[in-house]
């Protein structure tokens, strides 16, 4: 008796030992869930890395999160960030060209992209079976640095739309988060949704303008309704609710033709538009609703709208002085003069707190600028030095220890400028944050900059936190990028390369696995053992 109820208490003891490593085991699980889930880089913003060709990701400490895999890789946008991962060189036919101009066009080299989204896991979401195509140089085949390459910023996802290529067709649509196809590919060219909105363009059934050309560009949502009509020859992408619009309009009549115009006051006159007929150049300012909200300039050449601002250039002060003129528009149409919107008074408050010193004068001439992010942008006069200013046109700063070579655009309260042929980055109060130092920058993203210094032969790639800390780079000779063959697909250039990913493993899930597993293991023998000697 003493000896079977020693074995069954034993029993009882390792039973109840299993049921609270079980029971551990399920409260562990969210635990390590949770963990994993801080040290997770979808709770971050991740950074593209370049190592010997490939492409991955780093943290905002430079820890590696997605390791160099990829031909290239885009930062994240709605949890997703397109990757190549195999590419191949083929000739065809610009069939967009074609359709649009109507002409006979030879065929050219292109690069046929083969192309996934990946979570901040490194998992793919949306399988690596999406193809793209684009034209190239002759002299880049084999030899194609992707860095040169804008092509895929138009295919990254925005309000949950990313646009995709039909393989077969080449044609336009776009899809979900998930790969389906919500919008079909229907359109000749398309870009990627801004404020819910994307300019698309269609083929049309006649030639329209004096280009004679056969495709319209038109406004559609993202569930694919047409917001403004394909009758358009250009259309700036939307911001602050705002698209500018250009369409051209037949005069067929040999009667003179009029039409209201606003002038430089703002004020409508009836100016003589066309005798015996053409083609007149209308420009429209439209709202989110595709309605016309102004009628403006078309003289000059408008950059879209940001932070409520319009960049315009006119176009015949180009022609005749062969110089940039730029001024800046409000959503109202209306051109910004300098003290726009604020009183002699408040400017003075401003002077005397040193925020400014100096207005742009009235008959000054910008000749270059950046849009306007957080209420300010940098521009130069007449060729010489670079300031901020914001929108009445006061100068930021306190003299010319704020005056630059150079200014770039601000990005999460970070702009880059250049000052003495040296490049650092300044915030909103113009404080300099990155000293300039390094031989040249990227705009700021996120939480760190891209930097690099040049040494002979080499660029080295650096990524810096804003205490100017190195927290990632990287060496690179300026030989590689010239004889780097990015193709995967070498042996049969009339297929497409095969490519296998293996989706990387979570190590501290495996690890937890094996010794959970070995534990119960090693419980369930001890008791099978008691039991049989129990019996």
């Amino acid at each position: 008796m003493y000896g079977i109820g020693k074995a069954q208490l034993f029993f009882m003891i390792m039973r109840t030992l299993f049921l609270l490593v079980v029971a551990a085991m399920v409260s562990v699980i969210p635990l390590i869930y949770s963990c994993d889930k801080k040290n997770n880089p979808s709770n971050h913003f991740l950074y593209v890395i370049e190592e010997n060709g490939l492409y991955g990701y780093i943290d905002s400490i430079g820890n590696r999160q997605i390791e160099p895999q990829y031909l290239y890789a885009q930062l994240f946008t709605d949890d997703r960030a397109l990757v190549v991962v195999d590419t191949i060189y083929s000739e065809r036919v610009d069939s967009v060209s074609f359709k649009i101009y109507g002409e006979n066009i030879e065929k050219e080299p292109c690069l046929i992209a083969r192309y996934g989204y990946i979570d901040t896991h490194g998992k793919f979401v949306i399988s690596p079976n999406l193809y793209t195509s684009f034209f190239i140089k002759k002299e880049e085949v084999g030899k194609l640095n992707f860095k040169l390459i804008g092509w895929f910023a138009k295919l990254a996802f925005s309000s949950k739309r990313a646009l995709c290529q039909d393989s077969l067709t080449w044609k336009y649509g776009y899809i979900d988060e998930e790969g389906n196809s919500v919008i079909p590919a229907i359109y000749e060219s398309g870009r990627p949704f801004f404020q819910g909105r994307a300019v698309v363009l269609k083929q049309t059934s006649k030639s329209i303008g004096p280009n004679k050309m056969k495709g319209q560009y038109g406004i559609i949502d993202v569930n694919n309704k047409i917001i403004a009509k394909f009758e358009y020859y250009n259309i700036t992408n939307y911001s602050s609710g705002r698209t500018i619009a250009r369409k051209w309009e037949e005069i067929k009549n040999e009667d003179s033709q009029k039409m209201l115009v606003k002038n430089e006051d703002g004020e409508y006159d009836i100016e003589q538009l066309c005798l015996n007929g053409g083609w007149y150049d209308i420009t429209l300012m439209l709202d989110r609703k595709g309605n016309v909200v102004d009628s403006l300039d078309s003289n000059r050449t408008y950059f879209g709208f940001s932070d409520g601002i319009c960049i315009a250039s006119n176009t015949w002060l180009r022609m005749i002085n062969h110089v940039d003129c730029y001024e800046f528009i409000d959503t109202l149409g209306n051109t910004i003069k300098f003290m726009d919107g604020i009183s002699e008074e408040q400017a003075n408050e401003l002077f005397r707190s040193g925020q400014i010193f100096s207005v742009v004068p009235d008959d000054a001439i910008i000749m270059d600028c950046n849009r306007f992010v957080d209420g300010l942008a940098g521009i130069t006069m007449n060729n010489e030095v670079w300031v901020f200013v914001d929108k009445h046109l006061l100068i930021h700063g306190k003299g010319m220890e704020d005056t630059y070579d150079f200014i770039g655009t601000f990005s999460n309260k970070l702009a880059p400028v250049k000052k003495d042929g040296k490049w650092g980055y300044v915030n909103a109060a113009l404080r300099k944050i990155i000293p300039c130092k390094y031989d040249s920058c990227d705009v700021n993203v996120g939480f760190l900059g891209k930097v690099y210094n040049f040494q002979g032969d080499s660029t080295i790639s650096m990524y810096i936190n804003r205490k100017d800390s190195i927290v990632w780079s990287y060496c690179e000779s300026s030989g590689y990028n010239n004889n780097y063959d990015n193709r995967y697909s070498k042996k049969n250039v009339t297929e497409y390369g095969k490519w296998v990913y293996q989706e990387p493993n979570n190590k501290n899930t495996i690890i937890y696995l094996i010794v959970s597993g070995a534990i119960i293991v090693v419980i369930s023998f001890i008791t099978i053992i008691i039991r049989r000697k129990g019996k």
